[in-house]
Parts: C-alpha cells; structure tokens; sequence
C-alpha cells in the first residue's frame, strides 16, 4: 500500500532561497516567502489494528523539520538543490520506522516546476516542467461510416472540430552532476519544449495543420505519444522519462516510452 502526504511550509530565513522560491518566479515584495509543497509517498503494510500505513502526524513532522530544514540550508552552500533533495531523501528514508519505507520525496516550487526523488538501486532526480498551449481537433476514422464515428468518438466527431486547453507536463531524469549539481539547465529545458512541441501545436487545428496527425488520430494518447517522439535524445544530460498531457482537468495520458 502506498500513502501520499502534502505539506507545505517556509523554506527558512535565506534570502537567496526566498528569491526564487516564489510561485510567479519573482522576489516576494514583502513579509513571508511564498510557501513549499512537499510531497512523501510511503510504501508499507496497513496496521492491522490501527489501519495506518504510516502516522501522519510522525510524517508530517519528518517534512516540516528535517527535510524542510535540510533544503533549506542547501542555499546556504553550494549544494544544488537537486543534490540536496537527494541527499534529504536518503535521510528520510532511514528515518522512517520499518516495515513501511519512503518510496518518493518531491518539492514543488512551483505549480509548473518540481524536483522528484524515487526509491531505487541508485536514487536519480527526475525534474518536472509544465506547459500549455491551445489547439483544436477531430477524432476521426475513415474507415467508419458517419454513425460509426459518432457513436465512437461522440461530439469529438464533429466535423469541425472542437477546441482544449491543453497542459503538457514534461519530466527528465539523471544524477545531479559533478560541476553544476544540477540535471538540467530550466532555460534550456523550457527553450527545447517550446521549439519542438509548443510552438508546432500551439493555436493550430492538428488534424489538418501539424504533419504529425496527417494520418493519426490526435487523441490525448496519441498527443503524448507525440511529444515523446519529438522530445526523446533531445537533452543532453538528462534523460526523458515521462510526457503527460492533460486534455480537461479530469482527463490525461501518460507515456514513458515503449
């Protein structure tokens, strides 16, 4: 059994962390920093008397403090804070009273922007980048009659098309390097998105206007299959490791590669 908690709290007094901890980016303009979202998945038995997997309160205590603390001092060295995500979770994890063990530990400084850590034979940072862009489609089969295709695909068979808003959310994995601590440069990461994925779909009618869904249906599945497509061996440093893509807020795809 899994259990995710949700904490959020002040990254500490650093001034430097503040700056850029800050949901619109930008240095608050007064009073407190704008919070953190920590994130802790545990992985255990449910007690059979109690039925926890894990007590809340003993778990929101170990975020607040020692991991809340720990990054938090980060800002004062030179650790980056993908190192010392890293290094919180090992941290954590020995921490946590067995049979139930820390599975994942994630900051979110952002809602477009967090840091991950998961369990494994050697913990890796995956980071996480979110976009958007609006675009209209058909979900359509040629070789389904007009009925077919309405019974199927419902109002998404309209033969004009319908519009989303849709939310891309982009994740590269590695291990903080030597030199700068982190797994990718955020500029970098953005900048390629944008030019292979945002820019091509945004404010277009994929079906007729992008050559990717000339003959593919551009259901959300296909989207983020898409994407991976045109993402993959495109970081240099880190690797692709998921492209989600949210079609409604009640409705996504995920894809990992074959």
């Amino acid at each position: 059994m899994k259990l995710t908690r949700e904490v959020r709290c002040y990254p500490g007094a650093s001034q430097q962390l503040n700056e850029r901890n800050t949901w619109s980016g930008l240095p608050p303009l007064a009073g407190p920093p704008i919070f953190w979202v920590l994130r802790a998945v545990v992985e255990g038995p449910v007690d059979p008397k109690i039925g926890y997997v894990y007590d809340l309160s003993d778990l929101d205590a170990l975020l607040r403090g020692q991991v809340a603390s720990s990054l938090a001092a980060a800002s004062e060295s030179e650790i980056s804070l993908a190192q010392a995500l890293r290094q919180s979770f090992a941290q954590a994890r020995s921490s946590i009273a067995q049979p139930t063990t820390l599975f994942s530990l994630e900051i979110a400084l952002s809602p477009y922007l967090r840091y991950t850590v998961q369990a494994g034979d050697l913990p890796v940072v995956e980071v996480t980048q979110s976009f958007e862009f609006s675009a209209g489609h058909q979900l359509w089969c040629d070789e389904f009659s007009e009925e077919q295709n309405r019974r199927v695909f419902g109002k998404c068979s309209n033969p004009n098309g319908h519009g989303h808003n849709y939310v891309v959310e982009v994740s590269v994995c590695g291990s903080p390097g030597d030199t700068t601590g982190n797994i990718i440069n955020l500029e970098e990461f953005s900048h390629i998105v944008h030019e292979k994925v945002i820019q091509p779909f945004d404010h277009k009618f994929l079906n007729k206007e992008c050559a990717d869904f000339a003959s593919l249906n551009p259901s959300v599945e296909n989207i983020a299959r898409i994407i991976w497509k045109r993402l993959n061996d495109s970081f240099d440093q880190a690797k692709l490791s998921k492209v989600r893509v949210w079609e409604t807020p009640k409705t996504s795809a995920v894809y990992c590669g074959e």
